[in-house]
């Protein structure tokens, strides 16, 4: 998995593939080379990283009594591996 991250957009995405997420980096990077060109000053970065692990919650689409609205969410962990 990898991730793209822009200084101002913050978090732009997690993606499975690769090429996907190098395009996308590569689109940010072309935009921000475009809106701030020449000298400047400032925090200015676009990342692509490999994601090795992560740890977020699923719906495990268990009901939660009395309302069938809402459902139970549990955390999980991934690790990966190239």
């Amino acid at each position: 998995m990898w991730i793209v991250y822009d200084w101002s957009d913050g978090l732009i995405g997690i993606f499975n593939d690769y090429e996907k997420a190098e395009r996308e980096y590569q689109e940010y990077k072309k935009h921000n080379k475009e809106q701030v060109d020449g000298e400047f000053d400032g925090d200015e970065e676009v990342i692509l990283a490999k994601i090795d692990k992560r740890f977020y919650v699923y719906d495990t689409k268990i009901p939660v009594p009395p309302s069938a609205e809402n459902t139970y969410w549990k955390w999980k962990e991934d690790k990966f591996y190239l």
